[in-house]
């Protein structure tokens, strides 16, 4: 009997890490939610535990491949709550290595859109099928073929469903504004868990160093730094990144229970602050730009 569809949160990120056999070795907060487990439930039990009977096989057969051979995978997975519900997630899984051999995997997930889960359905449908009277290893092959036919890989056709960016020659509309939110929601969730693990040489990178603070950087300059916007995107960046540094000091100092998990709020809520700000300056530019077209096809229309 199929469960009821969950909904990924916008700005929230399931984050799992794995040994090379997949029993789990550590998961968020999000990833129990979704999962319907305590994490204590979830520790030293294998990833599938949450694999849902929608998910075709050669999808984890070429996972496993990619992964174990040292080399990162993006995947649309289908995975199954405790309860029966499920949830659709685009993933980000990378080894880790040590000594030249994968030691551990870390795997980062999100939401994914409405049509990228309605593509991609379809083609895990025919696979599923396919497997009922075939091999993993000839279902694989099917996909490839499949792919192939169609000139793309299996990461090709991940990126083709991948929202499309607005082409236009405006800076601020060629912002990777949810490319940034999702790699600065990920430094926070990596410091935040090392924490948690006890770990004491946990370095903070300071706002400059960040893929994020390389790009405010590079923009100095830009038309669009001169929206207002742009100096509360500025300090809220700055703010992040010294209160994860306050985190690690606290942590190191007092563990402070109580003060560690104020702060993380308050790095939460300047991270969504920073990025309503981006977002209000890219729809500005937007409006002005569009508006500004539209003037010009009314004229002459």
């Amino acid at each position: 009997m199929q469960g009821e569809e969950l909904t990924i949160g916008e700005h929230e990120v399931i984050v799992s890490h794995t040994d090379v056999k997949g029993k789990i070795l550590y998961a968020n907060s999000v990833f129990c939610k979704y999962a319907g487990y305590e994490m204590e439930e979830l520790l030293g039990q294998p990833h599938n535990i949450i694999r849902h009977p929608d998910m075709p096989k050669a999808v984890f057969k070429l996972f496993w491949q990619r992964v174990l051979n040292g080399e990162s995978i993006y995947a649309y997975v289908k995975n199954r709550k405790k309860n029966g519900d499920y949830y659709w997630v685009k993933g980000f899984t990378t080894p880790i290595m040590k000594n030249g051999q994968v030691s551990h995997i870390l795997s980062y997930r999100k939401k994914i859109t409405d049509f990228q889960r309605d593509m991609i359905e379809g083609i895990y449908r025919d696979l599923v099928n396919y497997e009922r009277s075939h091999s993993v290893d000839e279902s694989l092959a099917y996909l490839v073929n499949f792919l192939a036919e169609r000139n793309m890989t299996y990461d090709e056709m991940v990126d083709r469903l991948s929202e499309d960016k607005q082409v236009t020659n405006a800076d601020s509309l060629q912002i990777d504004q949810k490319g940034y939110l999702f790699d600065h929601i990920i430094f926070r969730e990596h410091i935040t868990h090392h924490v948690d693990m006890g770990h004491t040489d946990i370095e903070v990178t300071k706002p400059c160093c960040c893929r994020f603070g390389k790009f405010v950087e590079a923009s100095s300059g830009k038309d669009f730094t001169k929206h207002p916007e742009w100096k509360n995107v500025d300090r809220y960046h700055k703010d992040v990144h010294g209160k994860l540094q306050e985190y690690v000091d606290v942590a190191q100092k007092s563990a402070d229970r109580t003060r560690l998990k104020s702060i993380n709020q308050e790095i939460k809520d300047d991270t969504e602050k920073m990025f309503h700000s981006l977002e209000e300056l890219i729809r500005d530019d937007t409006k002005k730009i569009f508006g500004s077209l539209n003037k010009v096809i009314n004229e002459y229309a």
